[in-house]
């Protein structure tokens, strides 16, 4: 029997669970179902929910979300939610361009213990950033030095480099204006509809718009035919079509 404003605890005994195929032990969670009658007979049913990381402590931070948006050219805005924090000092921004390799972009300091729903924000100057993509995650650092980290999201800073071709049908030369955006020189391809190389042509291009003619296609069959330009960033194509 409980007086009128006592409390109570419960305490659980836990196993730990096997670990996966990675290593990564899953989180324990436990749910309890606790019943109690008043003295005037009415039954009550309230439920507890606890889960605990492997070591056996409460889970540090619940992400509510992780979003990255491209402001302009120069500028990331990456924002994040949280539903609990314990334990928090701080979450770093990681930032890497191939997605596999990442370094540290910013630090933004935790909320300590919370159970409150906390917001963060933080711009991200991507101006020297040569590459078409950028990836972010964020590791979360408790007070004692333990971390963990968020899923990778990921930004598409500029549209690829394009390219106009004319005339469009062709007879036997097709002018080309292209931007590039840097000094080097490249590979232009022709492929047939079955993906069989039939012409490739080494090309000097240049940092802005770039005009290249292609003459030798007289002799190729009437049909469609894809052209590609290897840049630095990846391969761009075009379709075409010979009279």
């Amino acid at each position: 029997m409980l007086a009128s404003q006592e409390s109570f605890e419960v305490e659980f005994k836990v196993t730990i669970n096997a670990a996966d195929a990675n290593g990564n032990i899953p989180p324990i969670i436990n749910v309890a179902r606790i019943t109690g009658i008043s003295d005037a007979g009415i039954k009550s049913t309230d439920d507890g929910t606890a889960i605990l990381e492997p070591l056996g402590g409460p889970l540090p931070v619940t992400l509510k979300s992780f979003v990255a948006t491209l402001i302009n050219s120069k500028t990331i805005k990456l924002d994040w939610a949280t539903l609990q924090e314990i334990n928090c000092d701080r979450y770093e921004i990681e930032r890497s361009t191939d997605g596999r390799v990442f370094t540290k972009a910013g630090t933004v300091a935790g909320h300590g213990f919370t159970s409150l729903d906390m917001y963060y924000t933080l711009n991200d100057d991507v101006t020297a950033i040569t590459g078409n993509i950028v990836y972010y995650r964020l590791r979360q650092v408790d007070i004692d030095g333990r971390s963990s980290f968020s899923k990778v999201v990921s930004v598409r800073l500029k549209k690829s480099t394009g390219f106009t071709i004319s005339p469009n049908p062709f007879s036997s030369y097709v002018n080309i204006n292209i931007d590039w955006k840097n000094n080097e020189s490249s590979v232009v391809k022709i492929f047939n509809m079955s993906g069989k190389e039939i012409l490739t042509k080494n090309i000097q291009l240049y940092k802005g718009t770039n005009y290249v003619q292609i003459n030798e296609l007289s002799s190729l069959p009437s049909g469609n035919y894809l052209i590609q330009f290897n840049s630095t960033e990846g391969k761009i194509f075009k379709q075409v079509t010979k009279l």
